[in-house]
């Protein structure tokens, strides 16, 4: 839940989440990823991302510490709406989709 509100503390800051929902998983050409599944499930199954940014940094609270987190975006082409995927360390915590189109 904590988690949760992070993502969407973030989403929020950069300004990018009123197209957004949240989704259990995200279908790829190769498979489906859902969260908890490792980058390198993700790359297997999705391919290279269009985008990767930071968007958190490596933290501590309440004596535990958080890896920084990470935004990748997936764009599988005009007849398939834009997903976000969103990591915390080396696992997919939370997906997003959008309600517009990719561009390829």
């Amino acid at each position: 839940m904590k988690l949760w509100i992070y993502a969407l503390f973030l989403c929020l800051l950069a300004g990018n989440c009123y197209a957004l929902g949240e989704t259990e998983a995200m279908r790829c050409r190769s498979g489906i990823v859902s969260p908890g599944d490792s980058k390198k499930t993700v790359i297997d199954k999705c391919g290279e991302p269009a985008d990767k940014r930071p968007v958190g940094r490596r933290y501590k609270f309440a004596g535990k510490i958080y890896p920084a987190t990470e935004q990748w975006l997936y764009d599988f082409g005009k007849n398939e709406f834009l997903y976000f995927a969103i990591f915390n360390g080396n696992e997919v915590s939370l997906l997003y989709s959008t309600n517009d189109y990719g561009f390829k």
